[in-house]
Formats: structure tokens, C-alpha cells, sequence
């Protein structure tokens, strides 16, 4: 309701990023909020464990129609997640064999890695699932 209060939009999906509020879907407007946001993301909130370099936001709210999972707003070079050919847009479904459901478990996961092994990590691209491999 504090929303809706705020947008002053009702009957239509509103998304809030950070102090921001999406109202609709407006993918452009989302991925570059998600990009201003990163500084809360799985890249710096994933200490003392490996820094994946992703941006990432639940799926339900950002691919309603994947379900669940973390979207990928944005993915920094040089990084696990870079290296490991993480896209914007994808939907990251299991990392290093547990399922994700949200944004938060991609935190919570990455805080458990250690370095120098090769993460398994499952994403739907294009709607369909690819297997990777995030060189930590």
C-alpha cells in the first residue's frame, strides 16, 4: 500500500529499487536503477567470501515470467562473474549446486565460496537454462 501511496499508481506492477519506484515494466529504467544500486549488491555484500561482481534482484519482480531466481542487472569485467560469462538479463536459478530463489540467496551463497575452484552456476538465458562455470 506504501506504493501505491507513493506512485500514486494502483492494478499495475511497481518495483522498488532502492528509494525508487518502477512503476510498470520498464526494463531500461530497472537495468540502469539496478546499475546505480550495484554498491548493494551480491559484489560487495558477498564478504568474506568471493566477490561474484554481479548486480543482482529477485527474478519475480524483475522476470515475472521465469518465476523465481536472481536477475542480473549488471556484471562487473574481470570479475567471476565476468570471466564466467554472466550477462545482464539473465537469471541466475542454482549457484554451486543450491537453488537460488532470490537476490538474497546469491548473497548468502557467494558469502559460503572459496577461491580457486570453478563454481557451477545455472542461469536462463534467452528461456532456456545454460550450465557455467565462475572461475573463482
Amino acid at each position: 500500500m506504501d506504493m501505491v501511496r507513493r506512485s500514486g499508481q494502483q492494478g499495475v506492477p511497481q518495483i522498488l529499487v532502492g528509494n525508487d519506484i518502477v512503476v510498470g515494466f520498464d526494463r531500461p529504467r530497472l537495468e540502469g536503477l539496478l546499475r546505480r544500486y550495484e554498491g548493494t549488491s551480491a559484489s560487495d555484500n558477498a564478504s568474506p567470501g568471493v566477490s561474484l561482481g554481479v548486480s543482482v534482484a529477485d527474478a519475480a519482480k524483475h522476470a515475472p515470467h521465469i518465476g523465481s531466481g536472481a536477475y542480473v542487472g549488471s556484471v562487473k569485467p574481470n570479475t567471476p562473474a565476468g570471466r564466467g560469462n554472466i550477462r545482464p538479463g539473465d537469471v541466475i536459478v542454482a549457484l554451486d549446486g543450491q537453488t537460488v530463489t532470490t537476490a538474497d540467496d546469491v548473497i548468502r551463497i557467494g558469502r559460503s565460496l572459496q577461491t580457486g575452484r570453478a563454481v557451477p552456476i545455472v542461469v536462463i538465458r534467452d528461456d532456456k537454462p545454460l550450465q557455467l562455470a565462475l572461475p573463482t
